[in-house]
Parts: C-alpha cells; sequence; structure tokens
C-alpha cells in the first residue's frame, strides 16, 4: 500500500489527563501499527490525532512514532469540560484537515472508530476525494437505553450512553451506506451490517489478538499467589463491582483467598468503597494498570482469570489472560460462543454475581476441573497471534481477501 491515514482522534481525555488503560479498539490499533511498521507495510503510514491521541500512542508504542507522519489537531484544554462540544471540535477540526490534505488514488483513509471524531472526517475525506478508499471500524455496538442491560447509573453516565447510542446510529447508517469496507470488532456487529444489506465481502469481523511471545517470555513463578486476576477499565459495563460482590462470597468459603483487579476508571471510587464495606482490603488488591511483562507476571501468579462484563461480545483482555494459562470465568453471552472456541467458563443469567461466585469456587476446589479448563484456555489463546491479525486488518485495508490463520 502506497498512503494510508489513520483517523484516531476519538479519545475523550484532555492530555494532561491521559493516564493507564487503553480500550479494546486502541490496543487492536496499536498492535497493527507496530506489526505494519516493522513489516514495512505501507509507504506512508500518517495519523490524524488530538493531542491526547499522540500521547497515547507515545505511550504504549514509542518504538515506532519514528515511522508515523502526525497531523495532530489543536484542542483547547477548557473543552473538555462538555464532552459533546469537545467532540464536535474535534470532528469538524479533523474534517477541514481531511479536505485540505491532497489526496491521490491509492490512499486509503481508516476510521479507528465509529466515532463522530472518527468517522464522519473520513466521511468527507470520501466525499471530497471520490477516488480514495474508505475503511471503517466498527468497535462494538453501544447499549440501548431501552435495553434492560443499559450499563450506564447516575445522570452523568446515563447522558453520556444516550448520547454514544444516538450519535452511533446516525454513523451507522452512514458508514452502511458509504464506506467501502467495514471492519467489525465481532460477528454479532458484523451481522447487523449484513442485516441491513451491506454486501457480504466488504464487512469482516476482527476480535482482536494476544503476543504470544510476550507471554510465553515471563517465567512460571514457583507457585500460585493469587487466585484470581481481573482486568478490565472500571467501568459499569465491565462490572468491577460484581467481581467484588462475587468474592466476597468467595471469601467466606475460602477465607485466605485473593484477587488482584488490574486497571482503573470512572467505577474506581465505588470499588474502593465497595472492598471497605466488605473488609476486603486484605483480599482485594488494586495495582492500578499494568501492560507488558508487568501484567503477565500477574497473569501467571493466578490461577483464574474474572471477567463479570454484563455486556460485552468478545474481549482481548481474556485471550491476554488464556494466553497465560488462565481458564476465564464470565457471564454467558451470545458473543463468547462467535469469538472464542474454548477457555471459557461461563454461567447464566448475566449479573448474577453469586452464580459467579460458586463458579469460581468450584474451579478453585477441583484440580482436575481446573486442568481441564487451564489446557483448554492455552489452545484458544494460540489462534489469536497479532501477526495474523495485523495482516487481515491489512487485507481489508487494502480490499484483498484475508489469508486463513
Amino acid at each position: 500500500m502506497k498512503r494510508l491515514i489513520v483517523i484516531f482522534n476519538g479519545t475523550p481525555e484532555d492530555v494532561r489527563r491521559v493516564r493507564g488503560g487503553l480500550s479494546g479498539g486502541d490496543r487492536i490499533l496499536f498492535e497493527c501499527l507496530r506489526v505494519w511498521a516493522r513489516n514495512h507495510a505501507v509507504e506512508s503510514l500518517e495519523i490524524l490525532t488530538c493531542p491526547s491521541g499522540r500521547e497515547r500512542l507515545r505511550r504504549y508504542a514509542p518504538e515506532i512514532m519514528d515511522r508515523l507522519v502526525f497531523h495532530v489537531l489543536p484542542v483547547p484544554a477548557w473543552m473538555y469540560r462538555c464532552f459533546p462540544l469537545v467532540f464536535l471540535w474535534k470532528t469538524l477540526a479533523a474534517m477541514i484537515q481531511l479536505i485540505r490534505i491532497p489526496m491521490e488514488e491509492g490512499t486509503t483513509v481508516f476510521a479507528a472508530s465509529d466515532l463522530f471524531p472518527d468517522s464522519l472526517p473520513a466521511w468527507a475525506a470520501r466525499v471530497t476525494h471520490p477516488r480514495i478508499r474508505w475503511v471503517c471500524a466498527f468497535f462494538f455496538t453501544a447499549a440501548s437505553p431501552f435495553d434492560p442491560r443499559f450499563p450506564y447509573r447516575g445522570f452523568v453516565p446515563v447522558v453520556r450512553g444516550v448520547f454514544y447510542y444516538y450519535t452511533q446510529a446516525f454513523c451507522f447508517r452512514l458508514i452502511r451506506r458509504r464506506a467501502d469496507h467495514v471492519t467489525a470488532c465481532n460477528e454479532i456487529d458484523r451481522r447487523k451490517f449484513l442485516d441491513a444489506g451491506h454486501p457480504p465481502d466488504r464487512v469482516t469481523a476482527l476480535y482482536g489478538g494476544v503476543n504470544m511471545q510476550e507471554a510465553d517470555a515471563v517465567p512460571e513463578p514457583p507457585q500460585k499467589t493469587v487466585d484470581a486476576v481481573f482486568m478490565a477499565r472500571f467501568h459499569p459495563q465491565k462490572a468491577p463491582l460484581h467481581a467484588v460482590y462475587a468474592w466476597n462470597e468467595v471469601t467466606k468459603v475460602l477465607p485466605r483467598a485473593r484477587l488482584v483487579m488490574i486497571g482503573n476508571g470512572s467505577e474506581e471510587p465505588a470499588i474502593r468503597k465497595a472492598i471497605a464495606e466488605y473488609g476486603l482490603q486484605d483480599r482485594i488488591q488494586l495495582p492500578g494498570f499494568l501492560d507488558g511483562a508487568e501484567k503477565y507476571r500477574v497473569f501467571k501468579s493466578a490461577r483464574l482469570f474474572l471477567m463479570p462484563s454484563i455486556y460485552e461480545t468478545g474481549t482481548m483482555a481474556a485471550v491476554e489472560g488464556m494466553a497465560a494459562g488462565l481458564p476465564v470465568v464470565a457471564y454467558d453471552q451470545e458473543g463468547y460462543r462467535h469469538a472464542y472456541a474454548g477457555g471459557m467458563v461461563t454461567v447464566a443469567p448475566v449479573g448474577d454475581w453469586k452464580a459467579l461466585a460458586q463458579k469460581i469456587l468450584e474451579l478453585l476446589t477441583d484440580e482436575n476441573r481446573h486442568r481441564e479448563a487451564v489446557a483448554a484456555a492455552r489452545r484458544e489463546a494460540a489462534r489469536w497471534d497479532w501477526n495474523v491479525r495485523a495482516g487481515w486488518l491489512m487485507a481489508d485495508l487494502r480490499g484483498e481477501p484475508r489469508r486463513p490463520a
């Protein structure tokens, strides 16, 4: 490919507040950029982003920064006090920038998400430069405010959730009509495009991947010191509070059981409050955001991976746990049946954290069952290598068929 322009403009925070934590879509993009830069898959690899987007890339992929050409949009810091305003500003600024950039035939514009600041500028570029190719990532359908699984509580989170749902619904129609290709993050979302009339050869699913070499490079500890690990954004959708509630039940049977919760986010104050109320300060550890070898050292010290998301279709965090030999205990969700061939130990119904605790106890106390679950997890992780997944996304960008794994 001669030229690829990636629009990574939807990051919601001021550059001064960029901390640890990556969404699944961010992780997919960064890991694919690493592979493409290493393999010189693109002659000109350009990133249109805001200051916080560039800072995220600098933190998590510093080794490829000199291979990227940046178009950075200025964003006044005071705008971050009003998230609809900052999204509108970044959307308009990116549209103007892309219209001004000369684009010849052979250029592909990749919108890294379906958010307004990513997808609408890509649409504008496609309209003003009709000979380019527009590929859009559609990473996760927002929960409907009328769905019982709508994860947001409290006035501001509910407003954000409703805003996200309706803006994404608008972008869905725009992407379906004008994008040359859509890369969805799961089979369920892919089928929504097919049901809406999108040609089957122009929509694919890409769940993400795992760095098996990174996981294998961390040695197994002499003994397990942690019973389970949770890793996700501390966000209502990921239900970190359910992990605390379930662990309170687990410690009633196994008083010395330990849980490590890796991550940060808006739910952290509520998590700390619940831990204090249950008296679990010595049983639940909150190390913050971890990545790389540090993350895998914690994983390999544990026996289970806990993923109590209440609205989910598939996540890379679970596969990273599997790469370290951890069976994943989660609520039973339709998307998991498409995403994973094994390695998942599920309970129903979604939201029953007492049933979740019971399943955790079964695996912690039955060595034969735990050993079988570990073997299934390792087999599943081997299917998710990043080199394969980055090749699949590059095929989508080029308009070529994917090569089998």
